[in-house]
């Protein structure tokens, strides 16, 4: 799909009328239930310290823009100046705009960017917002707005979208600019952008309901607004409640000038998580306390609430507690890599899961199975560490485990994969029992 249309459809946007943007006029493209319509969503603002990522240009947003351009049009605009202005009037626009201010001023990210409030980033402060989609055109999935992002990378067309038109404002903003997904499957794709080295995972601000009408009680329920008790059914209060904790530990780490803020426990962090508990009102208080225990590793799960693996947070202290023994923590390959490695100079000494025990504030850690007689042991003299033995035997077995070369160690275990042994390493108190442990290696 070609990355730049408006100069195509210059001669439809000036006939264009208030009405459905889903017009035969502005059709790009069609494939199975997919079909996409132009709309001037194209500009990119390079200067951008907050990129907001919906789906897609929903119909008033799409409506908006059309009618914006065709004003211009006929006005004699240039090219930039249609596709700018466009854009500008038409993203997150209507009612869920009102949404998203609310969420983003809440959040504290008017704050951080020293401004008033997130309205000005509409208005004089534009200069700082990027608004895109991860559908950049507005598409129709069997005859209805698309409502979900999960088949961006499946199905040909929307990867089309994902791949010439995402992929390439990504690269054109700036590495220091941050990333806030909203909508189904919206994060998953800003991942795999990070998985292809396009986006690194700090820049994601993941937890922010959809500001639409249709999410009305979840935004209602994060902005404190209804409690819990009231909530009906459909809604996941601990759900939201866990996104909005790591999105709340997440931003009160960084500033958005693509510096981070000192670290958790010094006086600038602790400074800065008691204004914002302070701006937002008593709910928001609890949140930021156990955003501070997330770092401390004191929290129930270390797990992310978008993907199941180990929270950046977690991952970064543990790299730091490992070079204190003169270990390394080897980057993982991925963001879904399942296991971190750990390194004494040129050997694998043990793995830590990235997955699995993390939502029971417990780490996996494995060894070479020759360790076993000796760490068994020590687990009888040590709290917090207990052996995790394997499925009818003392082994467990992976081709993740290829560091120890360990294949065939055991007869009792007749899997063509490397072996090892596993403990479960709880860190309530802490990372004092994991580096004691360690150092048994």
């Amino acid at each position: 799909m070609d990355n730049n249309q408006l100069s195509e459809n210059i001669e439809a946007l000036s006939a264009y009328s208030n009405g459905s943007p889903f017009c035969e006029e502005l059709h790009i493209e069609s494939r199975g239930d997919i079909d996409v319509y132009f709309s001037p969503f194209e500009h990119v603002n390079k200067q951008a310290k907050v990129v907001l990522v919906g789906i897609s240009p929903g119909a008033t947003q799409a409506n908006i823009a059309n009618l914006k351009a065709s004003a211009l049009i006929k006005t004699g605009e240039s090219m930039d100046t249609i596709s700018e202005k466009a854009k500008q009037t038409g993203a997150f626009s209507g009612a869920i705009r009102n949404n998203l201010i609310r969420l983003l001023d809440y959040i504290g990210i008017n704050s951080k960017l020293d401004i008033d409030s997130c309205g000005t980033l509409f208005t004089e402060n534009n200069h700082l917002l990027h608004s895109t989609s991860v559908f950049r055109y507005p598409t129709l999935q069997a005859g209805k707005p698309i409502s979900s992002a999960k088949k961006g990378l499946s199905d040909p067309l929307l990867k089309q979208m994902v791949d010439n038109c995402l992929a390439d404002e990504v690269r054109q903003l700036p590495q220091s600019a941050f990333y806030l997904p909203m909508g189904q499957g919206v994060d998953k794709i800003l991942l795999a952008l990070c998985d292809r080295g396009l986006l690194n995972r700090n820049q994601l601000l993941i937890g922010l309901p959809h500001p639409s009408g249709a999410n009305a009680e979840r935004v209602a329920y994060f902005l404190g607004e209804k409690a819990r008790d009231k909530l009906s059914d459909k809604t996941n209060a601990d759900t939201i409640d866990d996104a909005k904790r790591q999105l709340l530990t997440q931003l009160n780490r960084q500033n958005l000038s693509g510096e981070p803020l000192k670290r958790f426990g010094d006086t600038q962090q602790r400074s800065t998580i008691t204004t914002a508990a302070q701006r937002s009102g008593p709910s928001e208080k609890g949140i930021e306390k156990k955003s501070q225990s997330v770092s401390a590793a004191s929290l129930g799960s270390m797990a992310s609430a978008a993907d199941g693996f180990m929270l950046d947070d977690i991952e970064r202290k543990i790299r730091e507690h490992v070079a204190e023994l003169s270990l390394e923590a080897i980057p993982s390959k991925s963001r879904t890599s399942k296991e971190l490695a750990i390194l004494r100079g040129d050997n694998t000494v043990a793995y830590i899961s990235r997955k699995t025990g993390l939502k029971k504030g417990v780490l996996v850690v494995t060894f070479h199975p020759s360790m076993s007689s000796k760490l068994d042991s020590m687990t009888s003299e040590m709290n917090g560490v207990s052996i995790s033995p394997g499925k009818g035997s003392r082994y467990i077995s992976s081709s993740n485990y290829r560091g120890f070369n360990s294949k065939g160690y055991s007869s009792q275990l007749t899997s063509n994969e490397h072996q090892a042994v596993a403990y479960k390493v709880d860190l309530s108190e802490g990372f004092n029992t994991l580096k004691s442990f360690l150092k048994a290696c």
